[in-house]
């Protein structure tokens, strides 16, 4: 996959396969990576600077869309207000994260896609998620405008049975999964009283 940018004019890109077979080619698409077992592909969806500028003028936000291509048929959908992406490091699944509401302090819905079925699983008010190792799990961070619910959960890719590991009114941030292991930290913001801490 690879892009081309011109002096004056849109990215486009383009992608085939190695070997024999025939290019495939995006307008305004950005960003690619591929899923960790080569069987899909994720990129970004601009759109030209003529209707970037006409939201910037009517002071609206210019959201991007994501692209998923199917490696093996070369289909493609489109998802339409996605701010991040990521995959499962299997491959298995897709973390689409969609724009928050403008104005709104609270988190946006977050999509996990099973890629092999297509189904889809929602999740409110997420901030930050992460995959595990291996992809058997999906660690969120619930940011709730009212901040009642706020926390970290833990979801099962096998069933999306979830597990609340901590739960406030507090803010919690910064999710990161220990290299090839099941241990997850993450911060969580709260006032210290009566103790004294250094700078």
């Amino acid at each position: 996959a690879w892009t081309t940018t011109k002096v004056e004019g849109p990215t486009t890109l383009h992608v085939r396969p190695v070997g024999d077979g025939d290019v495939h080619s995006f307008l305004y698409g950005t960003q690619p990576r591929f899923s960790g077992d080569s069987g899909w592909l994720a990129f970004t969806i601009g759109m030209s600077e003529d209707d970037e500028k006409k939201l910037e003028k009517a002071k609206k936000r210019v959201e991007m869309s994501l692209g998923i291509m199917n490696l093996t048929t070369a289909e493609v959908d489109t998802v339409e207000h996605v701010q991040s992406a990521s995959f499962s490091d299997d491959g298995r699944f897709l973390a689409l994260r969609k724009y928050a509401e403008e104005d709104s302090e609270g988190g946006a819905d977050l999509v996990v896609r099973n890629l092999a079925t297509g189904s889809n699983y929602a999740i409110g008010n997420v901030s930050e998620y992460a995959f595990s190792p291996e992809g058997s799990h999906l660690a969120v961070i619930i940011d709730a405008v009212e901040k009642l619910g706020n926390g970290v959960q833990l979801i099962d890719l096998s069933d999306y049975a979830i597990r609340i590991l901590d739960s406030d009114e507090e803010l919690y941030s910064d999710l990161t999964w220990r290299d090839d292991s099941f241990d997850l930290a993450f911060l969580k913001e709260g006032d210290v009283v009566g103790e004294d801490y250094p700078d």
